[in-house]
């Protein structure tokens, strides 16, 4: 089973399929699809593709930078760091800080696990209870941190992958005063953030400058529709930026991807949003609505993107409705029984557009006749 959405090369294999035929909600990517003027700009790049990118990057540095003012305080180049897409940072995050113990609580995301792992750290489990929705409870976490003096530092998703759990501010802010006091850093996976209806708003950007231990990812991949371009960034303190450039990869980001950077220069990107959070207000409602009418099925409540199901049947797994979904309908959904403390019966579904989530519903509902 892979281990992340948007795997399609093997059932293209499988049933002969192309490309387009399939509909992939494993993904949870913006349906309204990269804007043309960001094509635009990733084009014009071409013109510099005979040379070898800035390898400070400090054109991208400052254009998001300018992106973040929009809505922060200010944060300044030397508290940036970009990546080829929000993977290499994770990696690359826990690889220079080689804490001792990193506490995780999951479900959570594969690459977590494999970063901690990979940096030789070991990790402390906490599961996130079901009967709670998986949302994170302050007092909770901050236990299992004063269980074990050994933890430096605490992961969190927000909004939560493959939950679609959003944090409250009040909750976030608790977790920061308490690690910030206690020497423990607090790691904050914002990549889903602009596609929740609040937006930029439910960012922890603005409190950046108030606490040394938050390092904050961030990436254009999932609200821009740009997955295959491979572009991320982290903020963070300047001596952390600076001990992660110091081990990053050399021009991990081609001039392709630096050409968001015209982009961002464009008040054209704060149209996008708009438009972006006006879908999702429609969307995520009725399709999740229409989830809750199945009689057969859990949908939690969704905060982003996607939505994560529960199948409320012994005779149907989550493999097989991802099997008849996609050689029946040609849909693909993600199976999330690979998620840590998920089982069979797990799955998670983007929120596309209408048409595509009338497609979804329609298919699910063929598919357990």
């Amino acid at each position: 089973m892979s281990i992340h959405g948007g795997d399609i090369a093997q059932y293209i294999k499988k049933y002969g399929y192309k490309k387009n035929d399939i509909i992939d909600f494993s993904a949870n990517i913006n349906p309204l699809g990269p804007p043309m003027e960001l094509k635009e700009c990733i084009l014009k790049q071409m013109e510099d593709i005979h040379r070898y990118p800035d390898i400070e990057y400090t054109t991208l540095k400052n254009s998001i930078s300018g992106y973040l003012k929009v809505f922060t305080k200010g944060v300044g180049i030397e508290q940036i760091i970009p990546g080829n897409g929000a993977t290499e940072l994770i990696y690359l995050y826990f690889m220079y800080n080689k804490f001792a113990k990193v506490l995780i609580p999951s479900p959570a995301f594969s690459d977590y696990y494999g970063a901690v792992n990979n940096s030789g750290s070991e990790i402390v489990y906490m599961r996130l209870r079901e009967e709670n929705d998986f949302i994170y409870d302050a007092e909770e976490i901050i236990d299992s941190l004063k269980k074990d003096n050994k933890i430096e530092c605490l992961v969190l998703c927000n909004p939560h992958n493959p939950t679609s759990a959003l944090a409250g501010m009040d909750t976030l802010v608790r977790l920061l005063e308490y690690t910030c006091n206690n020497g423990i850093s607090l790691f904050i996976d914002e990549t889903f953030i602009e596609l929740t209806v609040e937006g930029n708003s439910s960012s922890t950007v603005k409190l950046i400058q108030e606490y040394n231990n938050l390092f904050i990812l961030r990436a254009f991949t999932k609200i821009l529709s740009i997955p295959g371009l491979r572009l991320g960034y982290g903020i963070s303190n300047p001596s952390n930026i600076t001990g992660m450039l110091k081990q990053k990869m050399p021009w991990s980001i081609n001039c392709m991807a630096e050409g968001i950077s015209a982009f961002l220069g464009m008040r054209l990107i704060e149209e996008y949003l708009n438009k972006t959070q006006k879908w999702l207000s429609e969307e995520i409602n009725y399709l999740h609505n229409e989830l809750i009418q199945m009689k057969w099925l859990k949908a939690y409540r969704p905060n982003t993107n996607f939505i994560l199901l529960k199948i409320q049947s012994d005779r149907l797994k989550a493999s097989d409705v991802k099997e008849n979904l996609i050689k029946y309908s040609k849909i693909l959904i993600r199976d999330a029984s690979n998620f840590k403390y998920l089982d069979e019966s797990y799955f998670r579904v983007a929120i596309k557009g209408r048409e595509e989530n009338k497609m979804l519903i329609k298919a699910m509902g063929e598919c357990v006749l």
